[in-house]
């Protein structure tokens, strides 16, 4: 299997869903009150997931977007990754 941008760009968009589905379910189902770090992470996910979602319908050809499609999302991400890590140590 051979990785393409648009597959990685598919695979992060899925990926994206599953987390907020996930989280979802718990909130609602399970009855989980998410706490505003866990809102802050949902928004970094959503946003990897919108932009990821852009990229996959523009499907780039230069590299120069391509880089910037990746450096919204790494940042957006980053930003779910820094909340992450504050819920950590809060806790």
């Amino acid at each position: 299997m051979r990785w393409n941008y648009r597959l990685v760009s598919a695979v992060l968009v899925l990926t994206s869903i599953i987390g907020i589905s996930f989280a979802l379910y718990l909130e609602h189902v399970q009855g989980l009150e998410p706490c505003p770090l866990c809102i802050f992470q949902r928004i970094g996910l959503i946003g990897m997931g919108l932009v990821a979602l852009i990229a996959f319908i523009h499907n780039p050809i230069s590299n120069g977007f391509k880089r910037f499609y990746a450096l919204l999302a790494t940042l957006s991400i980053g930003w779910s990754v820094g909340v992450a890590a504050r819920h950590v140590w809060l806790q």
